[in-house]
């Protein structure tokens, strides 16, 4: 069953067609990965002309490391006060 319609071939029909595709897929990971990396080093590259750094790196702004983490405990809280007062 090939896609949801039944047919009938044999093995020697269908397996050149198998190594082929293999062999295919297997030069498309090849080139996707070597894209990647290169993509990487164009992102440091541009990173470090233009002195980039995320709050991740720097450590944040308690230096705790978790920028966006802290951001959201804060909002939390927030909004935990808020529930507290408004249930006078």
């Amino acid at each position: 069953m090939f896609g949801g319609v039944l047919c009938q071939r044999t093995v020697k029909d269908v397996l050149p067609n198998l190594i082929s595709t293999r062999d295919q897929l297997k030069n498309l990971i090849e080139t996707l990965n070597d894209q990647l990396t290169k993509k990487g080093a164009e992102i440091n590259e541009y990173k470090e002309k233009y002195d980039i750094r995320f709050q991740r790196e720097m450590g944040g702004p308690s230096g705790s490391g978790g920028g966006v983490e802290e951001q959201a405990k804060k909002e939390g809280r927030r909004n935990q006060n808020l529930r507290e007062t408004s249930s006078w």
